[in-house]
This record gives C-alpha cells, sequence and structure tokens, in this order.
C-alpha cells in the first residue's frame, strides 16, 4: 500500500503483516489488531520525525517504508554526513519520545479521562490489562501507542549497529577517523548488540533479538562495502 502524507511517499511493505503477530501474541485477534495499529502508527511518526528534519536541511526524501522490522527513511541531497546526519538519525527518537511523553502527561492530568490516567502509570509502564478489563479499545489503543513511542525512541538511540544510535556513534567516529570510522563504529555497534541481544534472550524476548542481529550485521557489511578505495 503507497500514499503521500505531509508531501512523503509511504509504503506499507507486506512484511508488516509479521509486526502484527509479534505485537498481538497473546491477545485476541480484534485485540491484536488494535495493539498492531498502535505500533505501526508509532514507526510511522518515529520515520516522519527523520523526515521532516532531512528536508529542513534541504534533502530529498525519497520515502519511507515501514515493513516487519520497523521503517527506513530514505532520503538524499543536502548534507548527508557529519552533523547534519546526527540530526536526522537523532531526530526520530526525539520525535517519539516528545510524542509518548506529551500524551502521557495529557493523560496524567485527565485530558483522556480516569481510565486513561490509571493505565498509562509512567510513559514507559502501562497497563493494559486495565484497559482490557474495562472494555476500552481507545484507552488500550492510546497506551500501546505512548509506551511503543518511549520505548521506540529509547531504544532506537542505543549505540547497536543499524539504529539510530549506532549512526550517530558511527559518524562521532567518523569525525575523529575520517575513512574508518564508520566500520569503526559498526563493529562496536555489533558488539554492543549482539550484548543487548543476549540480555533480552535471557528474559525471554525472541524477537527483538532477531532484530538486533539483522541491523548489526547489515550495517556492518554496509560500513566495509562503503570504505574508500585506496
Amino acid at each position: 500500500m503507497r500514499f503521500r502524507l505531509f508531501g512523503f511517499p509511504i509504503e506499507f511493505n507486506i512484511t508488516m503483516l509479521l509486526l502484527f503477530y509479534f505485537v498481538g501474541q497473546g491477545f485476541e485477534p480484534a485485540v491484536a489488531v488494535v495493539a498492531g495499529l498502535a505500533a505501526v502508527l508509532s514507526i510511522l511518526v518515529h520515520e516522519l520525525g527523520h523526515a521532516f528534519v532531512a528536508r529542513a536541511l534541504g534533502g530529498e526524501v525519497q520515502g519511507i517504508t515501514l515493513h516487519g522490522l520497523g521503517g527506513v527513511t530514505r532520503w538524499v541531497g543536502g548534507r548527508n554526513t557529519g552533523w547534519p546526519r546526527i540530526a536526522v538519525a537523532a531526530a526520530g527518537s526525539v520525535t517519539s519520545i516528545t510524542i509518548g511523553v506529551l500524551l502521557w502527561l495529557a493523560a496524567s492530568v485527565g485530558a483522556f479521562g480516569s481510565l486513561a490516567e490509571l493505565v498509562l502509570d509512567t510513559p514507559w509502564r502501562v497497563y493494559l490489562g486495565d484497559a482490557l478489563n474495562a472494555g476500552n479499545s481507545v484507552v488500550f489503543f492510546l497506551a500501546v501507542f505512548v509506551w511503543a513511542n518511549t520505548v521506540i525512541g529509547a531504544f532506537n538511540l542505543l549505540p547497536i549497529g543499524g539504529l539510530d544510535g549506532g549512526t550517530i556513534m558511527s559518524e562521532l567516529i567518523e569525525k575523529a577517523l575520517p575513512g574508518s570510522g564508520r566500520l569503526h563504529g559498526a563493529i562496536i555497534g555489533l558488539m554492543v548488540g549482539a550484548a543487548v541481544a543476549y540480555l533480552l534472550y535471557q528474559r525471554g524476548f525472541t524477537f527483538a533479538p532477531i532484530i538486533i542481529g539483522i541491523f548489526t550485521i547489515q550495517a556492518l557489511v554496509q560500513a566495509i562495502a562503503s570504505r574508500p578505495v585506496k
């Protein structure tokens, strides 16, 4: 499915169904769809954060693709290295966290009713069961959306290859080690990613470690391929 939003081409890849499957595990089908939609919307918000800053810095956003492992914003032009690239990379997480926190603040002062105030204890701790027991799918959607934004935003800032934090780290190292910094960053990102994936696996997570493994390996391959030819 393709459409335009704020002038940006948006594409939903068929693999996005995988996200609905993993997010919806343990829920009834109708509830799983609501949770999946909240997760998809949070990913779209994250990618729009990248896209708006890329455009503001003179880049041309070629498209945003949402897929089963998250999303990607493709942009060219402007300055796609150094501080501009760092700014674009950070913009997704800043947007996600900001929206998540603002919605939680609104809920905490009763803007969405007493149930939402109870369910949204903190931006990263929500009581979905209370919303389900009350049969309130709107509050359930809101809770998943707030949680997904804050968690996705914070997680993406980790210095893991393929995530925004990995990109930021690689660009900073590249400034100190021109020509090889991105490769060094990808190697560090791979090691950090392996450690985080192991910790998540030990705690019973299966989907997240797989995503981290794919992202870190892709980042390392891209860093090797993009090294300047001497």
